[in-house]
Order: C-alpha cells, then structure tokens, then sequence
C-alpha cells in the first residue's frame, strides 16, 4: 500500500486464539504496511482485534495461539523464521512496545532506574551512559523529581506516573518501531498532550515508525499519518488520516466519526452505533457489521475484502467499491 521499501510489512495476518468460549479468530487476513518514521493508527470498538493484531505482527503470543502469516518483514528481516532467542533480541533493541497497563508491565520488586538501564545495559551501553539516558527521558516525560523518582519502586508513584516510566523504557534503545497500545490511557487530559507531543518530536527525531492503537480519534487525527479501521478481526478501511476522517468510505467508520463528540455545544445525544459487536468465536460469514448497519444489502452476506476506492485508499464495502 506504499509505494517505497516499508520498514514493516504485514500480509494476510490471522490470528487463531483458544478460549473457554472455542477457538476466536481475533486477526483474520490482516495486511498493511508502516513506512519509517511513519505513524499508521489502528482504531475500533473494544474488541475488534486490535491489540492481538499489533503482538501477533511481532510474534508476541502465547504457546497455545495460532499465527499464520503470508509475510511478516521488519527491516529487511522475515521474522516468522526468527527463533525465539533472535525474536527477544530484535524486541530488545529495535522493537519496543507500551502497553495498557503499566502495573503488569512493571517489574514491583527493581527499582525504576533498574528497570530503565538494565536493558540498555544488555545492548552494550555503559552504566554511566545508561543512567544518563534513564534520567533524560525522565525530564523528557515531565516527572517531577526524576533523580528520586530513578530510586522509587512501582509501587510508590502513581497510575500516571508509572505509564510515562513504561514509555521511557520503551524509548531507552532508540527502537526502529514503536507500537503505543493506547499509551496515554492512564494520562489526565493535562498531561496527554504533553506526552503526544514528545512521541511525536521523538519519532521525527528518531526516524522512529509507530503502530498508534487507540479509541480516541482525536488523538489519531493529530498523531497519525494513516489510519486503519479494525472491525471483528478485519480491516475494513485504511487511508490518509485526514481522507478518512473527512470523508469515510466505509459504513463502522461513518458511524465511529458519528459518535466523536464536536465542539463545545451538542445539539442533541450523539448517534451511538446500534447492537453489540459481534462474538468472534461465533462470526458469520460475510460482512461481520452487516446487523448493525443500516446500509446492509443481500451482496453484504459474501465476503468483503480490502479494494482500492481512491488514492492511497481501501474499503471493504462493496458501496464503495461499486
């Protein structure tokens, strides 16, 4: 979908996952592409498969899930013929992740300054230089008194605090791909755009490539260079940020733009998008929004694909197709 050598290229990703409810198919065909210093966003519903997408793409799975992949290329590298040793090492140097919830991530018995340098540490860099790096992007991410907060465990600084300190250990080795899963989640809206701006100085900086998931279209609208649209395991548009959100070419993002609230005043209860989504351990075939969209014809029972409706753009709407 770019015309240049991506950094990251995914094709035909599916994700197959056992669970008490049967076997879910959370990442099903999923292609795209993230050029270097790009920033491709990755929205939907809660439970529309994007998380699982983003770990399954770096081989980030449990021992009982299923990935299947036509390619799955980083820099040049196939990583589906990467050891588990080769993986590790390519996750601890040139891919780095932030996840949702700090707490887990968060090693509660080393102290933060630990945290930070040890990685930095394995990849050959000095102690001195390490400590150095851990207290910049301290000061970098606005933590107040960072040279004590190095010597606090966990524990002792809060929900907010903890997500900048996993966003500076992401950051410690410079990676070539960041994937943020919702990075400003546990963030007041004082400290969001604070924190969205340095990602943002840091990978033009840093010629760093992003993988952005998150439910806040603002958010992508202001970080994002491209963004995809996940609906039950599938994609079911990407483009240009600003093609999409102006003008949507399929249906669950029409409504998802619908639902963003817009300005200061409302004119009414905002549009929500009818019925639940889908269980994915019980998905039909076809178009998997066909029961809560009100455009849904016979032709949305066969299978929708990703086709090209304009410039750099891809639906998986037959309206847009036709």
């Amino acid at each position: 979908m770019l015309e240049s050598e991506p950094l990251f290229r995914v094709r035909n990703l599916t994700t197959r996952l056992n669970t008490e409810a049967g076997a879910i198919v959370p990442s099903d065909s999923v292609s795209f592409d993230i050029a270097a210093g790009e920033v491709l966003g990755l929205v939907g519903e809660s439970g529309s498969g994007k998380s699982v997408t983003a770990r399954a793409s770096v081989r980030l799975q449990k021992p009982d899930d299923a990935i299947k992949a036509g390619e799955l290329w980083f820099a040049g590298r196939d990583l589906r013929r990467l050891d588990a040793a080769q993986l590790r090492e390519l996750r601890a140097s040139e891919i780095a992740m932030i996840v949702q919830d700090p707490a887990a991530a968060l090693n509660p018995v080393m102290t933060v300054g630990a945290q930070l340098t040890r990685v930095a540490r394995e990849k050959g860099m000095s102690e001195q230089d390490a400590a150095a790096r851990a207290l910049e992007l301290l000061v970098q991410l606005r933590i107040a008194d960072p040279t004590r907060r190095l010597a606090a465990y966990p524990h002792e600084l809060s929900g907010g605090m903890r997500q900048r300190v996993l966003i500076a250990l992401a950051l410690m080795c410079k990676p070539k791909l960041l994937i943020a899963d919702e990075p400003t989640t546990a963030l007041d809206v004082t400290v969001e755009a604070d924190i969205l701006s340095l990602l943002d100085a840091l990978r033009r900086d840093l010629g760093m490539a992003m993988l952005l998931i998150s439910h806040n279209l603002s958010v992508v609208a202001r970080l994002c260079d491209r963004v995809a649209v996940m609906y039950a395991g599938r994609l079911v548009e990407i483009g240009p940020t600003p093609s999409v959100l102006a003008d949507p070419r399929h249906p669950y993002t029409a409504a998802l733009l619908a639902s963003v609230p817009r300005g200061a005043k409302a004119d009414g209860p905002l549009p929500a998008i009818p019925g639940e989504p889908p269980d994915l351990a019980r998905l039909a075939p076809g178009c998997g929004f066909r029961a809560r969209c009100a455009q849904a014809g016979p032709e949305c029972e066969k299978p929708q694909t990703l086709q090209q409706v304009g410039d750099g753009r891809f639906s998986a709407c037959w309206r847009a197709i036709a």
